[in-house]
């Protein structure tokens, strides 16, 4: 090994991974590394990849085609290396849950240790962002995924939870606010989770987070509604709290029959009424959630009911079409799969459908674009 390497860094991956790879640029760095912005010029390469969305693995698959035939070994990190692994034509691949491993193989002897960076609170380079705005942080509290819904491949990818200690999370807290953000957004793939590997819970962690902080408001991401059971009462009240200004909160369907194929363990009147009185007490919270269309044996009237469930409760939805992966264990289930058209069909008659309402709607990762549209909206507005 070289003792100063020049190190190319490339990624499509979700936010608290992009977190991640940030933490990787870092020990790259602390231990007297280059980061190069060419792959023409590197001694090593080290790709991130997302497989979400069949959108995702594409954007990744041309990362990785982005850099064939150059002179440099290639690294692949992420969760493309466990969905779909086919699609990788590298030898040298790592997981989500699998950074520590994934630098210590290039850097072999480092001065500055895995452990002692700190996940860090931004992207690496400003084009990563949507919307690049300086005032807001990104705190990510948890990696992996703790549920195990019978359609998803993030389990799959990004592996089981490994919540961050609430002392360092306080802390690191503590120590953005002397930057004076306006908005810190709690993230992770399931933030419902966190805790529940070191005997801890989400409403014990926001409780040290509000007592610790005053004028910072925070956006809390991708809480499954599975996580209201939890210490109810609490949770409420900290929901409550005029800090907390986002929630998203992704039910995918209000069928009870497709929740139970879903693997999804959940009552929507509890979590109305969860909305209900978090919203009473603090009416400006944002409340945003996911609706999957096209989800196997759906009914148009199901869908119609889910449609809306999501206008009277939520102020902005992400409208995701199904799509089938053959290692998830629905794959097997015996039951029948929409076809791609017929899918597609269903997704635009249910956005256009919820366009017709006041609340904001776009298509999360299947179609960037849309959401970045809906960002500039929220941006121009004032919203968050």
């Amino acid at each position: 090994m070289k003792d100063k390497m020049k190190i190319y860094l490339k990624d499509n991956l979700c936010t608290i991974y992009k977190l991640t790879f940030n933490r990787i640029q870092q020990f790259f760095v602390q231990n007297g590394h280059e980061i190069v912005n060419s792959p023409n010029e590197c001694d090593v390469i080290v790709i991130g990849t997302c497989a979400a969305f069949e959108a995702d693995e594409d954007r990744s698959v041309n990362l990785l085609k982005s850099v064939q035939g150059i002179n440099a070994p290639v690294y692949v990190y992420g969760c493309l290396t466990q969905v779909s692994p086919h699609k990788i034509p590298y030898k040298n691949t790592f997981a989500s849950w699998r950074a520590k491993a994934l630098v210590e193989k290039i850097v072999t002897d480092p001065k500055v240790g895995w452990d002692d960076i700190t996940l860090p609170s931004e992207f690496r380079v400003k084009e990563d962002y949507r919307i690049y705005n300086p005032k807001k942080r990104f705190v990510g509290i948890l990696t992996g995924c703790a549920f195990n819904c019978t359609y998803c491949p993030h389990k799959i990818g990004a592996g089981s939870i490994e919540s961050r200690p609430e002392k360092e999370i306080v802390e690191q807290i503590n120590s953005i606010s002397k930057e004076n953000p306006e908005i810190i957004i709690l993230t992770g793939i399931d933030t419902a989770s966190y805790g529940k590997d070191i005997g801890s819970s989400f409403s014990n962690l926001l409780s040290k987070v509000l007592e610790n902080t005053t004028s910072i408001k925070f956006c809390i991401a991708q809480f499954n509604p599975e996580g209201l059971k939890d210490n109810y009462n609490e949770l409420i009240r900290y929901f409550q709290d005029l800090r907390i200004i986002d929630i998203q909160i992704p039910i995918q369907t209000t069928s009870p029959r497709l929740l139970k194929l879903m693997n999804r363990n959940y009552l929507l009147s509890d979590v109305e009424k969860a909305i209900n009185l978090i919203k009473e007490k603090n009416p400006k919270v944002l409340m945003r959630t996911d609706l999957m269309v096209g989800f196997p044996t759906e009914t148009m009237a199901e869908l119609d009911a889910s449609i809306e469930f999501v206008v009277n409760n939520f102020d902005e939805v992400a409208v995701y079409g199904y799509e089938y992966k053959k290692n998830t264990m629905i794959s097997s289930f015996p039951i029948d799969f929409y076809d791609e058209n017929e899918i597609k069909k269903r997704v635009e008659y249910a956005y256009n459908k919820l366009k017709q309402s006041s609340i904001l709607v776009h298509s999360g990762g299947q179609e960037v674009l849309s959401l970045l549209e809906v960002d500039k909206q929220k941006e121009k507005l004032k919203i968050n």
